[in-house]
């Protein structure tokens, strides 16, 4: 056997030509790959995917600079590496559907209603995305600290998950067979 991997067609393999008709003479010698038909096919769905954000009004990409970290004797950062974010905005519309900047599902509750307190909320003012601030919900706090690799204080986490109890203990129904809270 040898060390080199060669491709196999099918008149490699012993069969007797003159048994054999034209047509599948002819496709004796087709090289078929199943994955590249497959691989063609992920390409195209990936395209269309792609153009289907370009035309979202909440899809956007953020670039952030990424730098290394200072050193006493060297005055100047260097950059690192750009770091791009892929995010969703939600309208700030009241009665909008509120949409996860992560995934850019959209969920059952709306924007100016208590359920909004059911969401950890930002507004990106920084000029990265334009003049519009635009607005941002997330599951949780660690969920938009871990997208936007930054930190919250401990104040707002806990502040937040305030706000939270009390909207869900607003939306729930004292189950008194089972003494239970559930959502309504």
């Amino acid at each position: 056997m040898s060390d080199t991997a060669s491709l196999s067609t099918y008149s490699d393999h012993e069969v007797e030509s003159s048994s054999l008709d034209e047509n599948e003479q002819f496709f004796q010698t087709d090289y078929y790959s199943e994955s590249a038909e497959e691989d063609s096919y992920e390409r195209g769905e990936q395209r269309r995917q792609k153009e289907k954000k370009t035309v979202d009004p909440g899809f956007h990409i953020i670039k952030r600079v990424i730098y290394s970290k200072t050193d006493k004797n060297v005055k100047k950062r260097k950059m690192v590496k750009v770091n791009k974010i892929v995010c969703y905005s939600t309208s700030s519309v009241p009665g909008r559907l509120i949409r996860n900047a992560v995934t850019g599902m959209r969920t059952n509750h709306r924007v100016g209603y208590a359920d909004e307190d059911l969401y950890f909320s930002t507004v990106l003012a920084t000029g990265e995305l334009g003049q519009t601030p635009k607005v941002f919900f997330y599951d949780n706090p660690e969920q938009y600290e871990y997208h936007l690799n930054t930190t919250l204080s401990n104040e707002q986490k806990l502040n937040w998950s305030k706000k939270y109890t009390i909207a869900l203990e607003s939306k729930s129904v004292h189950d008194t067979k089972t003494n239970e809270l559930r959502l309504a």
